[in-house]
């Protein structure tokens, strides 16, 4: 017969006290064969462990101030990620918005004719929209600086983005992009709110374990949180 031991600590003087409820029928409480450590009611659940995951989880968050560029560099083979931009803002007028992805070390593939994007753009004065195509590029444009690009004026600013890399890490499949975002942007004729729906992809298949988001010129500030999702 196994047997229930309750040991003291050598070094305590408290008392642990364990207290029944106001109750009138049997109960059991069936302990695991394991060893472990009971969550208490206002545990924050860094005890548990082994846990399955289903859906997006958060996983970092990058910070610019004044900077010319940020970089993930933890993405991990069979997840999918997304990046969500918040209030992403020029330092200098006019400036595009770009990501680019990178190998260990990390390398960034910087290099003319890897990447194929295509930006379509709606604005509040062209509903019919505006296309951007970019084929045989050295990154995926997410602004484009031809149309509506970072400012530095009253409100200018990429408010809100996502964007959707499939298992970049993956080393079979050629690491695409694709995703929306919205800005009130530096215009040739003058800033308005714009709509962009982003895609395009790597054109050789390798792991992309790393990507930077960057200005074509200039600085940004903003946040960038990075969120990932098991493939199976």
């Amino acid at each position: 017969m196994s047997k229930v031991k309750v040991q003291g600590h050598a070094s305590g003087s408290g008392v642990l006290t364990v207290t029944a409820p106001n109750t009138s029928s049997d109960r059991t409480i069936t302990l695991p064969d394991a060893t472990g450590t009971l969550l208490n009611s206002d545990g924050d659940g860094s005890s548990l462990t082994s846990l399955p995951v289903t859906g997006w989880e958060y996983v970092s968050t990058a910070t610019a101030s004044s900077a010319s560029s940020v970089a993930f560099t933890n993405m991990a083979s069979g997840y999918d990620y997304e990046y969500v931009l918040d209030k992403i803002v020029g330092g200098t007028d006019g400036a595009g918005f770009y990501l680019q992805l990178g190998v260990a070390g990390p390398t960034y593939r910087t290099s003319s004719s890897t990447y194929d994007c295509v930006v379509t753009e709606v604005s509040t004065h062209d509903s019919g929209g505006t296309v951007q195509a970019r084929a045989d590029t050295n990154k995926i444009d997410i602004l484009d600086t031809a149309e509506s690009a970072l400012g530095t004026g009253t409100n200018e600013a990429l408010h809100l983005g996502k964007l959707f890399l499939n298992d970049p890490a993956g080393t079979s499949n050629e690491t695409a992009c694709m995703g929306t975002v919205v800005n009130f942007g530096s215009d040739p004729a003058t800033a308005e709110t714009r709509s962009h729906h982003i895609a395009g992809f790597y054109k050789t298949a390798e792991a992309h374990t790393s990507v930077q988001f960057a200005t074509t010129t200039g600085t940004f500030s903003g946040k960038i949180f990075q969120y990932r999702r098991k493939r199976s």
